[in-house]
């Protein structure tokens, strides 16, 4: 069975994010899916989809489709005529159901509100003896099969025309489900019926984020590993693999391969008979925890994580009442043995609270209060509160420049011919271990004349990652760095970027990098500090591209930081060619730095920095080529049409422009389409009584001085002119012609154009 091409779009027009699926997988056949968690696919991509053979469709839930959710009863849909009975008719009548291949149902429908993630609803022992999903829903960012995928029946409804439920039915209908719950002890209610925070774990917002500053669960999965819980429960460790994956057997199995790998503390799971964990999902080490330790109860499991000192309350301000004492006449509470003094509405002295940022600024307020610019830290490439990329391939020697530089920041001194700002510097490193940052500090300090002795080394803050068992991403790093007692720091170095992502992060994801870059900038706000991000290139030869195309991932790693600066190798040995985009200076031109015998960078102004290693220089005049524009390959054919020998095939003259030109297929396409409008050029059809009424050939338009009309129709005993009179012209067939027929035209355009 293939879905017909009109269903998606249908869904589309509907706002609901739609994908082709593999029945068998249930699963999205496209690369690379998230993204769909956030925005909705186009039309052009579900139409490049659906023209492939899919026998399955799904849909992802949540925002992005207009707060779509799903209830699944599971197990047969042995609930459901039960929960059924418990529904108020005008909600029942309402949603959308239909039945799925196993004999289950989908309930479906839109909320008013924004809803949460996937819930686990009622649960039971079966045939196995063990817990089962009986009902669950599918929300924030899930997907699920829908019909018409093959053996998926509606019975009620349709999803172009989904009803929208008040928080109150959606409540209801949840509540009803839940109500089923087998498990013992369950709460009354189900958690998390509401939105998370981005980025917050739904399975413990019971304890809302108002009284966290760093929930006990978030404390957990930074602290805690999985390891020891999984062995306590039975779980057999086979060994860790090549990649750094730990690979473990569930309880109860004693031959054959592994049931899930463990890996930057996620816990993968494979096997579908490793209860309480469903196949095919990941866990983290909060999520073992509940489910091993406290039977799925995730706010039993806060609980008990609270109680070992995991999480940090939000600490309240101290407010110090000696003027409303003073007002008042009276003695503080701790002078009259505990007597609280009480106050009226007029004697008490409102509390001074800070002005509210400001947002909107006239132009005049404006330029008034901004009258100058941040500070430099390092001339003409980095202010105060800005953020810098250093991108280079791997094994270039960036770490040992950022080294060189956060030393040069710290003493104040030069560094490749820029003055830096002393100022205090923190160098986040996770690649490098203590051993060898140690040893490559010594060497560049000795070869920058700094003494082991000198005071500016207290200035710079190593904080090594590799090999500890700290959470090494962004978010752990904010924590750590509120925590942190010590003198405000100036620069900010994370070495290497990469490693920083928190894990679901996409780096090929503009979204996702535009809002690391965000976060950043409000680090960057609150610390007064500038941040130095390192960052590896992109694959592949680095010489003939873009500075702005080195980074690897997504564009908006080039565009976003305030400067862009790039490490490419010399055709010389050891020198390296810096190229640079800056937002708040003046352009820097190209330079070049080589790497000295004590392992620091300095100028090396008699390199040309234009000789990049595989500089391929017949690849800048292609790149000009595919720069012209549509008009520009315009100009090109009409300057030269006198020489094209029409009639040509499309597929002829478009390759013949391309060839010549060097421009794109659909910049050829395009100019054509435009000289037909200006009537230079015509499109005609072939000869019916051959059967090639379907061929298009490019023939001399009315405004061409070679333009000879079309012949009149001919009666079929009349023979078909070969030749007309009046011009030399051939009226041949476009598939009959050969090279020998219509010989390659001389046109060969001069396109050495000035940009």
């Amino acid at each position: 069975m293939k879905i017909e091409p009109y269903v998606p779009t249908s869904l589309l027009a509907a706002n609901l994010s739609v994908l082709p699926a593999s029945k068998e997988k249930k699963y999205p056949a496209v690369g690379s899916w998230k993204t769909y968690q956030e925005r909705l696919p186009t039309e052009f991509e579900v139409e490049t989809w659906f023209a492939n053979q899919h026998d399955a469709l799904c849909l992802v839930c949540g925002k992005v489709s207009g707060n779509l959710e799903v209830i699944d009863f599971d197990h047969g849909g042995e609930l459901f005529e039960s929960w059924k009975s418990k529904i108020p008719a005008e909600i029942l009548n309402r949603v959308l159901i239909e039945k799925t291949p196993s004999g289950g149902y989908h309930v479906a429908y839109r909320s008013e509100k924004e809803i949460c993630g996937s819930l686990k609803l009622a649960e039971g022992i079966r045939e196995t003896g063990k817990y089962q999903t009986l009902i669950e829903t599918r929300g924030e960012g899930g997907l699920f099969l829908c019909a018409p995928s093959r053996d998926y029946t509606l019975i009620q409804g349709n999803y172009t025309r989904l009803p929208i439920l008040t928080s109150e039915e959606r409540h209801a209908i949840l509540q009803a489900a839940y109500d089923m719950d087998e498990r013992p002890n369950h709460s009354k209610t189900p958690a998390n019926v509401t939105p998370a925070a981005p980025g917050q774990n739904t399975t413990y917002t019971a304890f809302g984020n108002s009284s966290f500053e760093i929930l006990p669960g978030e404390d957990y999965n930074a602290k805690a590993d999985s390891r020891d819980i999984l062995i306590r429960h039975g779980w057999q460790s086979m060994g860790v693999q090549p990649d750094g994956s730990e690979y473990f057997r569930r309880p109860d199995k004693t031959t054959g391969g592994h049931s899930a790998s463990y890996k930057d503390k996620v816990l993968y799971v494979f096997s579908s008979n490793a209860y309480p964990f469903e196949a095919q999902k990941g866990y983290s080490p909060f999520h073992v925890y509940a489910l091993l330790e406290h039977k799925g109860d995730f706010t039993e499991a806060a609980a008990a994580l609270i109680e070992k000192g995991y999480g940090k309350e939000v600490e309240l301000p101290k407010v110090d009442l000696s003027a409303f004492f003073e007002n008042l006449g009276k003695k503080k509470p701790e002078d009259d043995g505990g007597t609280t003094a009480v106050a009226t509405a007029e004697t008490a002295v409102p509390t001074e609270t800070p002005p509210p940022e400001k947002h909107f600024f006239t132009a005049s307020e404006l330029m008034d209060e901004y009258k100058e610019m941040k500070e430099p830290l390092i001339d003409g490439l980095l202010r105060r509160e800005e953020v810098m990329n250093v991108v280079a391939a791997p094994k270039t020697g960036k770490s040992w420049l950022v080294m060189q530089l956060a030393l040069a920041l710290v003493s104040g001194d030069y560094c490749f011919g820029r003055k830096c700002t002393k100022t205090r510097v923190l160098l986040v490193d996770n690649e490098l271990h203590k051993e060898t940052l140690s040893c490559r500090l010594r060497r560049v300090a000795d070869a920058m004349g700094i003494r082991l002795t000198s005071s500016c080394l207290n200035d710079l803050v190593i904080f090594p990652q590799r090999g500890c068992g700290t959470a090494k991403d962004m978010h752990s790093l904010r924590s750590l760095l509120e925590k942190y007692e010590g003198e405000p720091f100036g620069v900010v170095i994370l070495d290497a970027l990469y490693k920083a992502l928190p894990k679901d992060v996409d780096e090929n994801s503009n979204g996702q990098i535009t809002a690391i870059y965000n976060l950043l900038d409000s680090y960057a706000h609150n610390m007064k500090a500038a941040f130095i991000l390192v960052h590896h290139t992109s694959k592949g030869n680095q010489a003939n591209k873009s500075v702005t195309d080195l980074g690897s991932g997504a564009g908006a790693q080039s565009r976003a930081p305030d400067t862009h600066l790039t490490l490419r190798r010399h055709q010389d040995d050891n020198v390296v060619s810096v190229y640079c985009c800056v937002r708040s200076f003046p352009p820097v031109d190209p330079f070049c730095l080589r790497k000295s015998d004590t392992s620091v960078w300095i100028p090396a102004p008699e390199c040309n920095p234009e000789a990049m290693d595989g500089k391929d220089v017949a690849a800048e005049g292609r790149s000009k080529k595919r720069r012209l524009t549509v008009d520009a390959v315009v100009g090109a054919i009409t300057d030269n049409i006198d020489t094209l020998q029409l009639p040509q095939s499309k597929t002829r003259l478009v390759e013949l422009v391309r060839d010549k030109t060097d421009c794109s297929k659909a910049k050829a396409e395009a100019a054509l389409d435009m000289l037909c409008e200006l009537e230079l050029l015509e499109v005609r059809n072939g000869d019916p009584a051959k059967h090639q009424q379907a061929m298009k050939c490019y023939y001399f338009g009315p405004e061409s001085d070679q333009y000879v009309p079309p012949a009149p129709p001919q009666d079929e005993s009349e023979p078909e002119a070969e030749i007309v009179e009046n011009n030399e012209q051939k009226t041949v067939s476009c598939d009959e012609s050969s090279e020998d027929d219509a010989p390659e035209s001389e046109f060969d355009a001069d396109l050495s154009l000035e940009e």
